[in-house]
C-alpha cells in the first residue's frame, strides 16, 4: 500500500440523494396514487444514486491506499468504432508504475450479492492493455478490485439513508476487497454465472448487454487465499474444459502458475464528510491481492500479445484490437485522450434509468 500504516483521510463527494415527495393527508385519492406513483419513480432514482456513491467512496478507499487517480468525469476514449458507433473505455483508476499505465475498476457487492462486470468492459480493458503495449509500455496492468461489505443475513437498504447515513453504515459493516489482475479475471469468466439486462433508454435503441457475475464462493475462495486457485480450477475443471465452445480457454494461455498472492489489514482510515459532523472512522477491513511479479507479468503480457486473438476468442471476447481503425493509423490512447464529460444537473451525468450496480 502506498502509505503504511499511518492513519489515511479520505473526502468522498458524493452526489445528492433525491428526497420523496411528502404525501398529504388530505388530497383526493387519485392525487395520493399519482404521489405514490412518482415515489416509486424516485425510490428507483434512489438505488442507483445509492450505488453510485457506494462506488465512488470505494474507488476513494482503493486510490488512498494503492495510489492512483480516481477518474471521476472523464472518458479515456478508445477510438473503437464499429458500425459507426464508438466504444467509451472510463476506467475507474488511472495509475502510473514507471512510465506504464495502469488501469483499476471497482466493482462493488455485498456479501451476498454479486458484483456485475460488464462483457464490453472486460473488451475495453483487453484493447487498452494491448494498446498500451504497442505504445511502449513494458508492463501495463489492469486489476479489477471487488468490494464486498455488509452481513449474509440480513439486507442493508442504503438506498433508504441520506449520504451521511450511508458512509456511516458502510464504514462499520464488514468489508473486504480482493484484488483481482487481468489474467485471473479472464479465469472467472470461465466460472461465473452471466446475466443480459436490458439496459434500453427511452431516447435509444434496445440494448442488452451481457454481464459476467463471479459466483460468491469462488471470491470468498479467492479472498481466503487458502491454495485457492489450485481449488478452484480442480473444483470446476471439467465445466471449465466442456462448457460450450464459447469457454474453452487453456488454462496455460493465463500463466496462472506465476501468481502470488498477499494479505493485509488496511490502516486506520478517517472520513470527512458533512462540515460540522465528527469524522467517520472506517473499521480495518481485510484485503488479498493477486499479482504476477515483475518478471512473470512481463512473460504473460508478452504471450497475450502474441495470441490475443485466440485467447479473447476462446473466452467470449470480441478482439477490438485488430479492429481497430485508429490501430490501422497506428494511433493508441493515451493520457492525452481524457475527455471531460460535462455535468448534467443535479445528478452529474448519472443516468437515472440504469438500475445495474457499477
Amino acid at each position: 500500500m502506498e502509505n503504511g500504516d499511518e492513519s489515511l483521510v479520505v473526502n468522498p463527494k458524493l452526489t445528492d440523494q433525491i428526497p420523496y415527495l411528502t404525501i398529504p393527508k388530505d388530497i383526493s385519492k387519485k392525487e395520493r396514487e399519482e404521489l405514490e406513483l412518482e415515489n416509486e419513480k424516485i425510490a428507483g432514482q434512489r438505488r442507483v444514486i445509492s450505488n453510485h456513491n457506494t462506488s465512488s467512496l470505494f474507488a476513494d478507499l482503493y486510490s488512498l491506499l494503492y495510489g492512483g487517480r480516481v477518474n471521476k468525469g472523464n472518458a479515456l476514449d478508445t477510438r473503437i468504432y464499429l458500425e459507426g458507433r464508438r466504444r467509451v473505455f472510463s476506467p475507474d483508476i488511472i495509475g502510473e508504475f514507471r512510465r506504464d499505465q495502469r488501469f483499476t475498476e471497482v466493482k462493488g457487492a455485498s456479501m451476498n450479492g454479486l458484483p456485475y462486470c460488464s462483457l464490453k468492459q472486460i473488451e475495453n480493458y483487453a484493447f487498452s492493455l494491448l494498446g498500451r503495449l504497442e505504445s511502449g509500455d513494458v508492463s501495463p496492468a489492469v486489476n479489477y478490485a471487488i468490494f464486498r461489505y455488509g452481513n449474509n443475513s440480513r439486507p442493508l437498504h442504503l438506498d433508504r439513508l441520506n449520504n451521511s447515513q450511508l458512509l456511516r453504515r458502510l464504514s462499520s459493516e464488514r468489508k473486504n476487497l480482493t484484488i483481482i489482475p487481468f489474467n485471473l479475471l479472464l479465469l472467472l469468466l470461465n466460472l461465473s454465472r452471466f446475466d443480459t439486462v436490458n439496459q434500453t433508454k427511452s431516447h435509444s435503441s434496445v440494448d442488452f448487454q451481457d454481464y459476467l457475475r463471479p459466483r460468491i464462493a469462488v471470491l470468498t475462495m479467492l479472498h481466503e487465499r487458502k491454495e485457492a486457485i489450485e481449488k478452484i480450477v480442480k473444483k470446476y475443471h471439467a465445466p471449465y474444459e466442456d462448457w460450450s465452445q464459447k469457454f474453452v480457454g487453456k488454462l496455460g494461455d493465463l500463466h496462472l502458475d506465476g501468481l502470488e498472492s498477499e494479505n493485509s489489514m488496511s490502516p486506520p482510515i478517517r472520513m470527512n464528510y458533512s462540515p460540522g459532523e465528527e469524522p467517520i472512522t472506517i473499521s480495518p477491513f481485510s484485503i488479498t491481492r493477486y499479482f504476477l511479479p515483475e518478471k512473470a507479468q512481463k512473460n504473460w503480457l508478452a504471450h497475450f500479445r502474441e495470441n490475443h486473438a485466440r485467447i479473447l476468442g476462446n473466452h467470449g471476447l470480441e478482439d477490438f484490437f485488430e479492429r481497430s481503425v485508429h490501430h490501422e493509423q497506428g494511433f493508441f490512447p493515451s493520457d492525452d485522450d481524457l475527455l471531460t464529460i460535462p455535468s448534467q444537473d443535479l445528478l452529474e451525468g448519472i443516468d437515472l434509468e440504469d438500475d445495474i450496480p457499477f
